[in-house]
């Protein structure tokens, strides 16, 4: 299966890096990433593979439940740039595997859906305090035998952030964005990292995060998530969803553990509880098919990454 290859490739790399960086100069710098720690590297290249459940949880107003499995995996080229900066190109490929279970509205509403995408981000010193965070990405994702060309999505973002004290940076910027039969998208955000004492921080890297260091080196990290998730997948023309799209929203509240062995690996663990998720399918002319509210239920994850 694809999952076990990846997974396999993870660990052959993991393996064939731990030799290199056993000797490495142990230093409280080991968890800005390899990118800071060798800065006279031109090229970096990086592999994730992140499998994740959501267990099987039922519909509140339907007959019916659905469980998911998830599998993403993410590869990077880092390139340094002058001043501290950094470019980075990203392609991804990501499946799940939907399991519905109940009425004949409900099973076989869909199976497999793939996504693949790519992006490229800019982040760097622009003057003084002042730093930019800039992206452009693209994606498509669809159901087996769905229309590729119906499926493409494109996103544009950027962050201007203020070193205002050593330890308070406050960001703001806006993304704009193509959805799937809907109009395109445009709103500003916030970013915000604190560093409360010296292990404590606050960030807004994965929605709003609360994360503690176990040790003085931050090889142990443990952190509360809040994210809001919103998926859309263009749906095959002979089934159920006629050609439409599959829509899903979610509030999902994680606790996570992340090891980092060295400034090139980080592995990590979490589990989570979804109190709020939505499904909705509507066919291509727009007319709502499937619009259903799932129950409380709980979500688990694993990630693996190596940078060389």
């Amino acid at each position: 299966m694809k999952w076990r290859r990846a997974g396999c490739l993870i660990v052959i790399c993991c393996v064939g890096w731990l030799p290199l960086t056993a000797h490495a100069e142990e230093s409280t710098n080991e968890s800005e990433g390899p990118v800071s720690t060798f800065p006279d590297r031109p090229l970096f290249f990086q592999i994730r593979y992140t499998p994740s459940a959501q267990f099987r949880t039922g519909f509140r107003s339907a007959d019916g439940s659905v469980a998911i499995r998830h599998h993403d995996v993410t590869g990077s080229i880092i390139r340094p740039v002058t001043r501290g900066g950094m470019l980075v190109l990203s392609v991804s490929h990501d499946w799940d595997e939907f399991r519905f279970r109940g009425t004949d509205e409900i099973d076989g509403l869909m199976s497999r859906v793939e996504s693949l995408g790519a992006s490229l981000l800019f982040t760097g010193p622009l003057r003084d305090d002042w730093s930019l965070f800039t992206m452009i990405s693209g994606r498509s994702s669809r159901e087996a035998q769905a229309s590729a060309r119906d499926a493409y999505t494109g996103n544009a973002s950027f962050l201007v952030q203020y070193q205002w004290t050593e330890n308070f940076q406050l960001g703001v910027g806006a993304m704009a964005g193509r959805r799937l039969e809907q109009r395109n998208s445009l709103f500003p955000f916030a970013s915000v990292t604190w560093a409360i004492t010296d292990r404590l921080r606050l960030r807004t890297t994965r929605g709003l995060q609360l994360a503690y260091a176990l040790d003085a080196r931050e090889r142990w990290e443990v952190a509360l998530n809040n994210e809001y998730f919103r998926h859309a997948f263009r749906l095959n023309e002979d089934g159920p969803g006629q050609g439409g799209v599959f829509r899903s929203q979610a509030v999902v509240t994680t606790g996570s553990l992340v090891f980092r062995p060295n400034p090139g690996m980080t592995f990590g663990a979490e589990i989570g509880f979804a109190p709020w998720r939505d499904y909705r399918v509507r066919d291509a002319d727009n007319r709502t098919l499937f619009d259903e509210r799932l129950n409380p239920g709980v979500t688990a994850a694993m990630t693996a990454s190596i940078t060389f």
